[in-house]
């Protein structure tokens, strides 16, 4: 058993990030105690000693203050190589220094509170900056700005701790864990409608001036007028049929909304039949909640009750749509509607690690305290990213190699809809080029 003590102040948060480190990540066995201590101590079954310097909460006196915009660092600096660091890793809170001696190390990389920057968002919640769908930019990050947002930090601040343990001679075995890879599709569109053909066809005509592009888009869309099985957003076979080869399983994650961007009914007999389908072949069914979800939790619940009446299996995960998130809130509309995981947390605009780990994780409400049963399991890539380049898969190979090393969920999205199209007219090849890329 390892004791670890630490002072009173701020001890849900404390007591969150030291269960998600110690418990969740790395399944060792821990005690906490709450001494009269200004850092955390981590004591061994052998009496040898780390301690993790405190550079964050012992700054604040009261719940709470610590969620300003002031408190983000202005920049950071980056770990350099020694005994127990094999990469240039970089601090968030802290200092680039660790003594090490026979039976004490003292660390003033500030693991702790670094780790809970990451995975609570808060950020997010202190910075009020948003794109035109009233989401957080990419550019306002602090892991964007300070050039790491490729780098999965938390998982990288893990594998500092677990050294130190390992170099003061902890007995424990970590947790096993497998690389592993899950495929999500979110549907916004069923089937290619009518205004879609317009906006298409006319993009190719008068925005692209690519006539042959115009002629491809509209005898495509033209069969699949005549033969559903045609059209061009019907891929769920295919993606099925993809998954299967490699031996993995889709989350098919669908709308219930009739608002912005959602282009179905679920009274068709056509999306009845998809759906028996994938519950056949043992693929998941999840829920896409629509574009004004992320912060309402009334909306939220009478779309995920309209979707739950159109099937026999229980939705438990899924995506918010445009991925649309508000910290804390979208994660506590999710935890109080007892759904199991989501996977909204990936910037728009680039791959990588909003919540700096690869790692599937509890989540945690910065407003209430309170840590939650709801588990994200972030998005790495998803096809926007790609952009129709056979290029960009040599950035999702090097992304996957990242997973893999901490043997991580390698989380991608691909759209049913982002094949056949002129913008996409590659986007079978590369989907499946990066499927072989992933063993």
């Amino acid at each position: 058993m390892i004791n670890i003590n630490i002072s009173s102040k701020f001890l849900p948060e404390k007591k969150y990030i030291i269960d998600i480190i110690f418990n969740e990540f790395l399944g060792l066995s821990y005690k906490i105690n709450i001494r009269n201590c200004e850092h955390y101590e981590i004591i061994l079954k052998n009496n040898n000693l780390i301690i993790i310097k405190d550079h964050f909460f012992k700054n604040y006196v009261k719940d709470e203050h610590y969620l300003s915009k002031e408190n983000i660092p202005e920049g950071c600096k980056f770990i350099k190589k020694s005994t127990l660091i094999d990469n240039y890793i970089p601090i968030i809170f802290g200092k680039d220094q660790l003594n090490i001696s026979q039976n004490r190390i003292i660390s003033e990389i500030d693991i702790f509170s670094s780790s809970f920057f990451m995975l609570t968002r808060w950020e997010e919640y202190v910075n009020k900056k948003r794109d035109k769908y009233n989401r957080f930019p990419l550019v306002e990050s602090f892991a964007y700005k300070n050039k790491f947002h490729d780098i999965p930090v938390v998982n990288e601040y893990v594998e500092i701790l677990w050294k130190m343990l390992l170099y003061l001679g902890c007995k424990q075995e970590r947790k096993s864990r497998n690389f592993n890879t899950i495929l999500t599709h979110d549907i916004d569109f069923l089937l290619f409608s009518s205004r879609s053909i317009l906006k298409t066809v006319g993009a190719e005509l008068f925005i692209r001036k690519n006539i042959s592009n115009a002629i491809y888009s509209f005898k495509s869309i033209i069969k699949g007028r005549v033969n559903k099985n045609l059209d061009i957003f019907n891929n769920f076979d295919h993606l099925m049929n993809l998954s299967e080869k490699y031996n993995l399983k889709s989350c098919f994650f669908f709308m219930s909304s009739s608002e912005r961007n959602c282009g179905y009914s679920l009274k068709s007999k056509f999306i009845k039949s998809i759906i028996k389908e994938i519950i056949k072949r043992g693929h998941i069914i999840g829920f896409h909640p629509g574009y004004e979800t992320y912060n309402n939790n009334k909306k939220w619940k009478k779309e995920y009750d309209l979707l739950s009446k159109s099937f026999i299996q229980k939705i438990k995960c899924g995506r918010q749509h445009f991925l649309k998130f508000d910290a804390p809130l979208t994660w506590q509309i999710w935890e109080d509607n007892k759904m199991e995981w989501e996977s909204s947390l990936c910037f728009p605009e680039k791959e990588g690690f909003r919540c700096g780990t690869c790692y599937e994780f509890s989540t945690f409400n910065i407003k209430t305290r309170q840590k939650l049963k709801l588990i994200e399991k972030p998005l790495i890539v998803m096809d926007g990213h790609i952009n129709n380049s056979k290029e960009k898969i040599e950035n999702v190979v090097k992304i996957k190699n990242t997973v893999k090393k901490f043997n991580g969920n390698f989380v991608l999205l691909w759209h049913n809809s982002s094949f056949n199209i002129p913008i996409w007219k590659y986007g079978k090849e590369i989907y499946e080029e990066i499927l072989k890329n992933l063993d």
